[in-house]
């Protein structure tokens, strides 16, 4: 009470004798007409510009890139390597997994609470992640924190793991089989399984979490001899976007990365597709069905984005979505009352693209989600000029959204460097999908058939699915 009284009385009288003292420059309110020029004052203009890539290499092979920033914005560290969960073995599978568990965990310099509270007073974020063929640690924050960073980062790529980090690693291991376990769904099921189906134990068909029966296998000096074998120069790409002087980021990049030996990675084999079938009952009332085909030429860039329209015209839907004008919708949800989602899955490496539909609906009529999808498969041949058209304008509004994203840039910018020597860039994106035709959607969607199908069914009622084998006669 007193405070509120104290408040009103002498507030108003606060405030005058505040700002008309001569006194006290610092409760003086100034004002500046801004059409009058600041005396002393000269400002830096700069007209707005199409972001600018720069590409460097080392003399030991490691590349450095850069993007310069068309308006003022934060700046967004990332380091690429290019090996994944592909080039671990049967015994030691998950390394990428400890890798990802431990990426904070650094021991020359700092250590992983210092790197924590670091990000925090930042005011940044910090992420890594990782697919069959990449690593990507990636961040972002204020442009003066950039040589902090960087210094961060470097560590964090390059210190070799302790006896502690292995610890942590298993036991965070631990606690993620055992949250998958209870969140596990048909959808996250098929995600882990339908590569491993399609490649086997080996090469891509290597889960991305690894064996959960294999993680405790994995030593501090496993997971550095992965990275010593793997994470060479030739396959790491420091890149840096909002950056505006590309010599002066070569510079600040070098220091830390020049004394890594100029040692050439390991070879891959090419990955072999077989195909394969994977069937798991329960008591559920709901079946899903996954049946994917291996895709066109990994290098076959025409092709790929003749696929990626593919992708569009299909969608996503369910019972309880919106209507919509994508395939999902019109000839599966609204055509079949018994199918209950519809979606696609898709994968896209260095050597191979896999591509496929996941389809669900109750386990009584597990048969005719078969015939269904059986049938709109033959059907995606037979795509009309209209649906190709709306499908890349829909592809061209799906990439310029992705692409806002400061980390699918460095995602797509290295892979785009590492697969075909340039950066993937929109400009290039756009550019494929629009020399994309009706007669090539078509095409791809009749060749696509021709391999040897994936199936994967999850739920109940699965013998009535049929088998990989008659699913591959039907289409043919």
């Amino acid at each position: 009470m007193l405070s509120r009284l104290y408040g009103r009385k002498f507030g108003l009288l606060h405030n005058l004798f505040g700002v008309l003292s001569p006194s006290s420059a610092g409760l003086v309110v100034g004002s500046h007409p801004p059409a009058r020029p600041i005396p002393n004052h000269t400002p830096i203009e700069r007209s707005e510009e199409p972001a600018k890539i720069q590409v460097s290499t080392l003399p030991n092979g490691v590349r450095i890139v850069s993007e310069s920033a068309n308006f003022p914005s934060a700046v967004t560290l990332g380091v690429s390597v290019g090996a994944g969960s592909r080039d671990e073995d049967m015994d030691h599978s998950g390394i990428c997994h400890a890798l990802k568990n431990t990426f904070l965990k650094t021991n020359t310099r700092t250590n992983e609470q210092l790197n924590y509270c670091m990000i925090q007073m930042g005011g940044g974020e910090f992420s890594m992640k990782y697919d069959q063929e990449t690593m990507l640690y990636a961040g972002s924050f204020l442009a003066h924190d950039t040589y902090d960073f960087l210094q961060m980062m470097a560590d964090m790529v390059l210190d070799d793991k302790t006896v502690i980090d292995e610890e942590a690693a298993q036991w965070r291991a631990d606690e993620y089989f055992k949250l998958r376990e209870l969140m596990s769904t048909h959808a996250t099921n098929i995600e882990d399984q339908w590569l491993t189906a399609a490649y086997g134990l080996k090469d891509l068909g290597m889960p991305l979490s690894g064996f959960q029966s294999k993680f405790q296998n994995i030593g501090y000096s496993h997971i550095n001899h992965f990275r010593e074998h793997f994470a060479t120069p030739d396959r790491m790409l420091v890149m840096g976007l909002g950056i505006n002087n590309h010599e002066e980021f070569v510079t600040a990049v070098t220091p830390y990365f020049q004394h890594l030996a100029p040692v050439k990675s390991h070879a891959r084999p090419k990955a072999q597709y077989v195909g394969g079938e994977l069937r798991s009952l329960s008591d559920e009332q709901k079946t899903t069905i996954h049946l994917s085909f291996q895709g066109p030429e990994a290098q076959n860039q025409e092709q790929q984005a003749a696929l990626k329209v593919i992708k569009r015209i299909i969608g996503s839907s369910c019972s309880k979505s919106a209507p919509g004008t994508h395939r999902a919708y019109t000839h599966f949800v609204q055509k079949y009352p018994f199918v209950s989602c519809l979606d696609y899955s898709f994968a896209h490496f260095s050597d191979a693209t896999n591509f496929g539909l996941n389809i669900s609906g109750p386990s009584d009529k597990a048969g005719k989600l078969a015939d269904a999808l059986t049938t709109e498969l033959q059907d995606l041949a037979k795509v009309s000029d209209l649906e190709v058209d709306r499908a890349k304008k829909a592809f061209a509004l799906k990439a310029g959204q992705s692409f806002l994203s400061p980390t699918t840039r460095l995602w797509k910018y290295s892979n785009g460097i590492r697969f075909t020597g340039q950066p993937r860039t929109l400009e290039l994106v756009e550019e494929q999908v629009a020399k994309v035709t009706s007669d090539s959607v078509r095409a791809v969607a009749a060749n696509l058939l021709k391999s040897a199908p994936t199936l994967i069914v999850q739920g109940g009622n699965t013998h009535e699915v049929p088998s990989a084998d008659k699913f591959s006669a039907r289409l043919k």
